[in-house]
């Protein structure tokens, strides 16, 4: 019972879908299950995956135009983005198709 609600609490603080492939954060592609997205667009690291469209990327992301198309959380507003960590805000930017919508992005 103990070890059942642990695992619950854990995977509830980390947000729609958090895990190695798209949202942990990361110091190299060691850590991604792809890869690795560092700098000042993403603090403390992100895992995600390439993309040329949303088909590419896993349920609860979008491909935006970022490095050249990367799979990251849609949002509305910067609460939206606070399971991330410090330093991410919904930010519009383009996605696969040139449309502009909020990711939750660092700035």
């Amino acid at each position: 019972m103990r070890l059942t609600l642990c695992a619950i609490l854990l995977a509830a603080c980390g947000g729609p879908g958090v895990d190695d492939l798209v949202g942990n954060s990361c110091i190299d592609d060691r850590d991604c299950r792809e890869s690795c997205e560092t700098g000042g667009d993403f603090p403390g690291g992100f895992c995600t995956v390439g993309c040329a469209s949303d088909r590419d990327c896993p349920s609860d992301t979008i491909c935006a135009d970022v490095r050249g198309g990367v799979c990251m959380y849609p949002c509305d507003v910067s609460d939206d983005c606070r399971f991330l960590g410090r330093g991410y805000a919904c930010r519009d930017r383009d996605d696969w198709a040139g449309v502009r919508v909020g990711v939750c992005i660092g700035g």
